[in-house]
């Protein structure tokens, strides 16, 4: 199904992407448009850990309940994680595993970094699709009980990423060979792979003091994922600069290198996807990525001084905006944290980084701090003083 994209033609300018303002918001598509025909496994992965699987989770459901698949498609969803204690976790393969509990409860505040604790807090798939009338359901079961697809795989899946540490090239092979050939056999016709922020396209902070962000764990699963034989992959960056990692012009400008070479297929709307996201960042704090999605939508992030809203750079209706409560503190358009991007490889692979853009820690300004605090929705609060 090809993607339905808005380009110069539109405006009246020549054939190509928009370029009359905002790179981002100027060129549509339909991210679900983008399935490869007659498709009937499908998996939604979270590609740098944290809550990209909370996204992947809700986009799959959300996929599900639109009947743009076939009856009884199935729908994965998973995430992507550095090396931990796994033990208690069902083991796909050597570098795949389950979860050993869904519907887990979130207390507030509790911090699960380094943990499965957010994967344990989701729902069992897979998401399949059905044309009765009821929205999709997962299968019930849970892992290693028998539960799960027809392949009695049960979502939601961890992929370890094992290697950060050495040369681009040595991590990127070290990766490849061990998550390409376990991917492959587990039989996807497609595999959406979703980014919350979109480090994997700028490279963000996510990599060792004074090393290349090609090592970052989402740079290192988007080689790994634009490597995949005979699997459609496409790259979907949520909420573009949302997890404060990468300034709106760094974005732009990885933007740009990825249309020239035909990869960028324009950016789609958070809006029909918002309910889904809603009820699974129950127990979350209020400065993770799908927090701060849902807080853009409901004007609840911090206004940017207005000396460093023109200091980030307006582009045309995209001038409000505010400051990314994590990270370096960016500042972004609101607008933006409420589209996604959406990106294919035709070629195969994704372009290298060139440019080292910040650096792993200097550019945070207070230093990595675990959020432990927890969301309340705009209008669940008191008015009080």
């Amino acid at each position: 199904m090809a993607a339905v994209v808005s380009t110069a033609d539109d405006a009246g300018g020549d054939a190509g992407m928009a370029t009359s303002g905002d790179i981002l918001l100027d060129n549509k598509c339909e991210l679900l448009s983008l399935a490869p025909e007659g498709c009937r496994k499908v998996l939604v992965l979270g590609m740098g850990g944290g809550c990209d699987v909370v996204v992947a989770c809700a986009l799959a459901e959300m996929m599900c309940d639109t009947g743009v698949l076939a009856e009884g498609a199935e729908i994965h969803f998973g995430n992507c994680v550095s090396p931990r204690e796994m033990e208690g976790h069902p083991k796909v393969s050597a570098h795949i595993y389950g979860v050993p509990q869904h519907d887990r409860t979130l207390e507030a505040g509790t911090n699960t970094y380094g943990t499965t604790l957010t994967e344990q807090s989701l729902p069992a798939g897979p998401f399949v699709c059905r044309r009765d009338g009821a929205a999709g359901a997962e299968v019930d079961g849970d892992a290693g009980s028998g539960g799960g697809g027809g392949d009695g795989l049960v979502s939601p899946i961890l992929c370890i990423v094992p290697s950060k540490s050495g040369s681009v090239e040595e991590v990127t092979r070290a990766n490849s060979e061990a998550l390409v050939p376990e991917l492959q056999a587990l039989g996807f016709d497609w595999v959406l792979g979703v980014d919350a922020g979109g480090d994997s396209l700028t490279g963000g902070i996510d990599f060792i003091e004074g090393g290349s962000p090609e090592t970052g764990r989402d740079r290192q699963m988007l080689h790994v994922l634009t490597s995949l034989q005979g699997v459609h992959f496409t790259h979907a960056v949520i909420g573009p600069c949302c997890d404060g990692e990468s300034e709106q012009h760094e974005m732009v400008s990885a933007l740009e290198d990825a249309a020239a070479q035909n990869q960028f297929k324009g950016s789609f709307s958070l809006d029909p996807f918002l309910p889904y996201l809603r009820k699974l960042v129950v127990g979350q704090g209020p400065t993770r990525t799908p927090v701060i999605m849902i807080r853009a939508f409901e004007g609840d992030l911090e206004a940017a001084p207005a000396e460093a809203g023109a200091e980030a750079g307006s582009t045309g209706a995209d001038s409000d905006k505010v400051v990314i409560p994590r990270n370096r503190k960016c500042v972004i358009s609101r607008s933006w944290i409420m589209v996604g991007a959406a990106l294919e490889y035709p070629e195969g692979k994704a372009l290298h980084i060139t440019r080292q853009i910040g650096s792993a820690n200097g550019e945070i300004s207070e230093g990595f701090v675990p959020d432990t605090g927890t969301y309340v929705p705009k209008e669940e609060r008191s008015t009080g003083s």
